[in-house]
């Protein structure tokens, strides 16, 4: 199993990206053994020496391939995020569970009404199961549909998303309701003593 080393070198801009290449580790030994063998055997009685004739080892196989290979680096796919329209959006808050079936009432976003004015059954499969345990009566949540245009092709989608803040208890909003009162109270006095001084 070869080993890669990486270097920064000064080479030909054909040789990989940036001038990032890598050498095999054997082949680096190789030519060191063969260059220090070769500078061993060049004495005075010495001519020339044949590159076959000083591997390393003599059972030793020269490597296959010699040289600079160009680091290489695996592109990654470029992933477009899709593009969304909303055509409607409503705010819902929840009624009451019914089997599979959510009864709701909807204030329209879209048309920037206030109030609530539609009531609508939604099937419990549109919303996602991490959600549907969120769902009870008071819960509240948006309702969004419109297109997704991804890798050329334009869907339409149906969205569900639960609000997540606790429910208000009938226990606290009562609380509520008498807190409100008492403050009223104190700035504008008593209800019924207001509407005696109005009459």
């Amino acid at each position: 199993m070869s080993m890669q080393t990486e270097f920064e070198t000064s080479i030909s801009p054909t040789s990989g990206k940036d001038g990032l290449v890598t050498f095999d580790a054997d082949t680096v030994k190789y030519r060191r053994r063969k260059r220090a063998l070769i500078l061993r055997n060049q004495g005075v009685d010495s001519t020339s020496v044949d590159s076959e004739d000083v591997g390393p080892q003599a059972d030793e196989p020269a490597p296959k391939e010699l040289g600079i290979r160009p680091l290489r680096f695996p592109r990654s796919p470029v992933r477009i995020a899709p593009r969304e329209i909303t055509l409607q959006e409503w705010e819902g808050r929840v009624v009451q569970i019914q089997g599979r079936l959510v009864i709701a009432r909807l204030v329209d976003i879209t048309a920037g009404e206030t109030e609530e004015s539609e009531e609508v059954e939604l099937p419990l499969d549109d919303v996602t199961e991490s959600d549907q345990a969120l769902l009870r009566p008071g819960a509240i949540f948006r309702w969004i549909l419109g297109y997704s245009y991804a890798s050329g092709r334009k869907e339409r989608f149906a969205r569900v998303i639960v609000r997540r803040l606790p429910v208000w208890t009938a226990r606290e909003m009562s609380e509520a309701d008498r807190e409100a009162n008492e403050l009223h109270n104190a700035i504008f006095g008593a209800s019924e003593d207001w509407a005696a001084s109005a009459g």
